[in-house]
């Protein structure tokens, strides 16, 4: 419901129904890439509302759950969250772009491309490619909201 409500652009809802479910996760333990998803689906709300600073710590707060989940994880569910961080990953670059942290955004996307190449997408690798392609041509231009969309 909540993803529907954000692709209406009708973000203050999205934010709401995000929030309720990540304190549902929250308090009946759920697994953690899901507690994950949650963090990152709010930091995309954030994003999609100017909120870029709360964008991000949400979206760090995602990261390290995924991260120092998968050192634990059980291999069957390996796979599922290398797409979440590679999602994950996409909607940092966002952020960091905001900021001005180029430099940032670009190791996320190069962290996502090892990532994709792993799932053999090569139409998100070739997107992937052209973003970090442009950006080192255009390294000291600044830029606006990139025409990449959140992941949500």
């Amino acid at each position: 419901m909540a993803t529907a409500y954000a692709k209406l652009s009708q973000q203050q809802q999205a934010l709401e129904l995000f929030t309720q479910a990540l304190a549902i996760r929250r308090e009946v333990a759920d697994a953690p890439n899901a507690e994950a998803r949650s963090l990152d689906y709010i930091g995309a709300v954030h994003y999609t509302m100017g909120n870029v600073a709360l964008a991000l710590k949400y979206h760090l707060q995602a990261l390290e759950i995924l991260q120092a989940y998968n050192h634990t994880a059980s291999s069957e569910l390996f796979f599922f969250d290398l797409a979440a961080i590679e999602r994950l990953l996409q909607n940092l670059v966002l952020v960091y772009q905001q900021f001005g942290l180029h430099e940032q955004g670009a190791k996320c996307y190069q962290k996502a491309l090892e990532i994709v190449k792993t799932f053999g997408d090569r139409a998100t690798e070739e997107a992937i490619r052209n973003y970090l392609a442009h950006t080192q041509g255009n390294r000291e231009q600044k830029t606006g909201k990139s025409k990449y969309s959140l992941w949500i």
